[in-house]
Formats: structure tokens, sequence, C-alpha cells
């Protein structure tokens, strides 16, 4: 996908071995070959698969390198095509224009937070994606039930440090959070806040892809009604 996608313009939604692109199956007097449909979610796509791969740098420049030319060199913001050559060309002129190509960049949101809400297992999970150099991220956060906003910040410069506060516009019942830190942390403690005060926690730790999987349990299941603070520290010796 990398070797055949990643073209100067854009990416395909499939490429033939020599790196040609498919014949469009369309047989419409609107379809030409060679050309891909729904931009905007084929580059999106694309760039969120590389980003849960832990290619981010690769993601966001792909996907960048599309915006560029659709909203930049062509001024198609919100009205982006339906279809659009690898040679920065509008492939289909004479066919109705679609604003909801650019609602896509929200997927690349969510892979980017590493957000996931269980609402049937009452299980959080946060696991930023972030960019080299990037350890901060502060977004509005979209799940099936309620909206919020998420903070998250990680330093390492001391020690280990995780923060994460999650903010809800309606009561969200949590029994586990589960989180990430890396492999080399040492003997962690966490501690947990709802706007009441501190919940007594554990927490379990297993490998995961060269980090570690934690995950936090409240002794009781927390009702965040409003807001969600956990703070991930390593213990001085």
């Amino acid at each position: 996908m990398e070797e055949y996608n990643e073209r100067t313009y854009g990416i395909a939604s499939a490429m033939m071995p020599d790196g040609s692109a498919c014949k469009n199956s369309d047989s419409s007097a609107r379809a030409a070959e060679g050309h891909f449909a729904w931009p905007g979610y084929t580059s999106a796509h694309y760039s969120c698969l590389q980003i849960h791969r832990g290619q981010v740098q690769r993601a966001l420049r792909s996907l960048e390198k599309f915006y560029r030319n659709t909203q930049y060199k062509h001024s198609q913001q919100y009205n982006q095509p339906q279809k659009w050559d690898l040679l920065n060309n509008h492939a289909a002129p004479g066919s109705f224009e679609r604003h909801a190509g650019a609602l896509s960049i929200w997927y690349v949101l969510y892979a980017l937070q590493g957000l996931s809400l269980d609402a049937p297992d009452q299980r959080l999970r946060v696991m930023p994606n972030l960019p080299k150099g990037m350890h901060s991220i502060e977004a509005p956060m979209f799940t099936p039930s309620c909206l919020g906003w998420l903070k998250y910040q990680e330093d390492t410069s001391n020690g280990y440090r995780q923060r994460l506060h999650v903010s809800f516009d309606s009561p969200v019942s949590l029994r586990t959070i589960e989180l990430r830190v890396p492999a080399d942390t040492g003997e962690l403690g966490v501690l947990c806040e709802i706007p009441d005060g501190r919940l007594p926690v554990k927490f379990e730790l297993v490998p995961l892809e060269n980090k570690r999987l934690l995950t936090v349990i409240p002794e009781r299941p927390i009702v965040a009604s409003s807001a969600l603070s956990v703070h991930v520290f390593t213990r001085k010796t």
C-alpha cells in the first residue's frame, strides 16, 4: 500500500502491481479509468490505517498532501469532488459535488485520540497515537452516547507521568479505564478523581506491543456525571 499508493497528488482506491491505477468498475458516463471515488474518505481511511500501525508521520504527510491539493490549490474545502485523478485533476467535472468528504477528517481525530467508549462493558480506553515530539492533545470527544472533551498529557522528563482528563455532557458509567504506558516505567502509582473526590482503585499491567496495557479498576463503578481525571506516575524509590 505504501509503495503503490503514495503518489504526488494523493492515493488511489486500488493499484496494479506496476503502480498503475485499477480500472474504475463504474460503467456510467461520468466514470473514468484511473480515477478514485470519494477521495477524502479514501485518504482518511489510508491515514487511519497508518496511524494505528504506528506510522503517524507518514499518515499525516499523506493526508496533508491531499488537503493541500483540494483546499488550497483548488479551493474546494467543503465541496469536494466525487472523483479526483492521480494527475491532480477534477476527474468528473460534470458530476454532483459532495460536502460529506470534508467530514472524513474526523476519522483521523479518532485515530489520533485512540479513544473507545464501550458502553455495555462500561470500559473507557484512551491510547493516543501522537506524532513524534507531541506529548499532549486537547480535542472534542464524540461517543455513541455522549459528547465531551479530552485532555491528555505524557511527561518523561522526570520519571514518568501521564495525565488524562475527560469531561462528559451526560452521565457515563465506567468499570474499567484502559491506558497505555511505556514498558520501562518502573513501579507505577495511579490516582483517579471525579468532582466528588478521589476514588480508591487497583490496577493491572500486561505486555502490549513493546508497551504495557494499564487497566485501572475502581473499587466501585464510576458514574462520571461531568468529569474524570486519572494521574499515572512513577513511584519514587
